[in-house]
């Protein structure tokens, strides 16, 4: 009976554990946060990562109007739950300026295979030696 026991054990807990509650972003999903300086947008599509292994991320400066010269003081770090990070300066990744949003959009190398909606992204911004940390999540999950 203690096997028995023990054998249903183990599979509701095995069965438990492969549908760890989380759902895998299939097409495209914006994953954002708004601080007191800027507002960030990391923009997963699973398609452009299949082909490319890259995504892009959006950023809006809340107080400076963002130009081509400017590009070169900002640096972001963007960060995954597990910890795997990828560092840049916007000036050297492949970027789009927006003049009418105020917004800059790069091109970032995806760290996870998988990218879940409940996933939540640290994005540190450094501009000109500030700093402003975001926790970029679905919104959704907010």
């Amino acid at each position: 009976m203690k096997k028995v026991l023990l054998v249903a054990f183990v599979f509701i807990c095995i069965v438990g554990c492969s549908f760890g509650g989380k759902t895998a972003v299939e097409g495209q999903a914006v994953f954002s946060d708004k601080g007191k300086e800027w507002s960030a947008e990391y923009i997963y599509d699973h398609k452009l990562y299949q082909e490319r292994k890259t995504n892009w991320v959006r950023l809006g400066p809340k107080s400076i109007k963002i130009t081509p010269e400017q590009l070169k003081y900002i640096t972001v770090e963007l960060q995954t739950g597990e910890g795997d990070t990828v560092t840049g300066n916007v000036k050297a990744m492949v970027n789009k300026l927006d003049d009418k949003d105020n917004t800059v959009s790069f091109l970032v190398g995806t760290l996870n295979d998988r990218t879940y909606k409940e996933d939540v992204f640290k994005m540190r911004i450094i501009y000109k030696n500030e700093e402003e940390v975001l926790n970029l999540k679905l919104a959704e999950n907010k």
